[in-house]
């Protein structure tokens, strides 16, 4: 295993603080986390959903080089981490990736959310940023058809909070 790799993850649900806990940990000097926030190197994503936002969702690290090149060596890094909120949706990817290339010590930090609040929480946030144009109740009655025409999971806003299988499977 590559001692450069991360040896924790955070795994968190969307909109569940894991951008707060991104900015404090890259203010510790034992820390190192790259700068990009969501490598999703690990979730095995395709980088080929469609729908509002695709471009930002689909921006994944595409191979372990290009992974490795984001942990630079450092004097005095006690922990190197990456916090992709999708490793906790693309659960079962992830998990064999984890497995694949990363030491067997790796730490998993989870972070969750109220499912109702946290639906509404990423809803609000693409109201406003403008990729979406429907109601709350609109939106959730348009999630599977969202998901069948490949919209990022992002949208899946009722779906993204089914916690159970993806926290067992960590555990």
């Amino acid at each position: 295993m590559n001692n450069i790799l991360p040896n924790f993850l955070i795994v968190g649900a969307a909109k569940s603080g894991t951008t707060s806990i991104f900015n404090y940990l890259n203010q510790h000097q034992e820390i190192y986390i790259p700068e990009r926030k969501e490598c999703r190197f690990l979730s095995g994503m395709s980088g080929k959903t469609k729908g509002p936002g695709a471009d930002f969702v689909n921006d994944v690290i595409p191979s372990l080089e290009e992974y490795e090149k984001l942990f630079a060596p450092g004097k005095g890094i006690k922990a190197r981490g990456d916090v992709s909120v999708e490793y906790l949706y693309y659960y079962k990817k992830t998990i064999e990736n984890i497995n694949k290339y990363l030491d067997p010590n790796t730490k998993i930090i989870i972070f969750l959310r109220n499912p109702i609040d946290r639906a509404y929480s990423n809803y609000m946030h693409h109201i406003r940023i403008s990729t979406e144009n429907l109601s709350f109740e609109e939106a959730l009655a348009q999630e599977s058809e969202r998901k069948a025409n490949n919209w990022s999971y992002a949208f899946r806003y009722f779906e993204v909070g089914l916690y159970y299988e993806q926290v067992q499977a960590y555990l």
